[in-house]
């Protein structure tokens, strides 16, 4: 059970915690910086984090903490999945095995549909990250754009390398490119050096995940 399930109720805990900082709760700087943090929660750390939740799902979340690692493998992963549901964006449906691989393929197909006809550079590191979630993670997540960092840290462990450091470029450029162009007085030319590198980061993404998806 800790090393099938507690990485995942990390996760669940972290992007809990960073979904309620994104609306402007305040769960305190402790939880703040584990939240934030790629590394795994120790058992003191995750019963931190889970008091610190807002208060619909902070007594759920104490009590996951508190018996998932009492639980037999197969009931903690169902466990895990209700709270996924409960807690944050990564819905795992309440389905048999078969059924929730199908309906996360299904989301998969929808995301990667949408990647490859996407027109909107500053789109492409929005559609990505579900996507290589959907492929890498089986789940499916659904957060504000302003978590987007966070979630793209989680990948790290299941990217190869160059491939995480691309994906983190083109959110970089992505950034870089809203920032300046929103700027009144915008300098024209570095607007427009930062769209061509954007276009060619975008590009090369989607193919990346593309790949990723079609090579199963």
């Amino acid at each position: 059970v800790r090393t099938a399930v507690l990485p995942q109720v990390d996760d669940i805990l972290k992007l809990s915690a960073l979904q309620a900082f994104g609306i402007g709760q305040d769960l305190g700087d402790e939880v703040s910086e584990l939240s934030k943090s790629t590394k795994s929660l120790t058992d003191k750390e995750r019963l931190t984090v889970a008091k610190a939740l807002p208060k619909d799902i902070s007594k759920s979340a104490v009590e996951l903490v508190g018996c998932i690692q009492k639980k037999g493998l197969e009931e903690a992963i169902i466990q895990v999945e209700d709270a996924s549901s409960e807690f944050c964006g990564k819905r795992i449906p309440k389905l048999d095995k078969k059924l929730e691989q199908k309906t996360v393929k299904e989301y998969q197909n929808e995301l990667l549909t949408s990647l490859n006809s996407n027109q909107v550079l500053t789109s492409t590191i929005a559609i990505a990250v579900p996507l290589i979630y959907a492929r890498k993670k089986d789940c499916m997540l659904n957060l504000p754009g302003k978590l987007l960092s966070f979630a793209l840290k989680q990948l790290s462990e299941v990217l190869e390398e160059d491939e995480y450091n691309l994906v983190e470029e083109l959110h970089k450029k992505t950034v870089q490119f809203i920032q300046r162009s929103s700027r009144k007085g915008a300098d024209a030319d570095e607007v427009s050096g930062l769209e061509l590198e954007l276009g060619t980061l975008s590009s090369s993404v989607t193919d990346l995940v593309s790949k990723m998806c079609i090579n199963e």
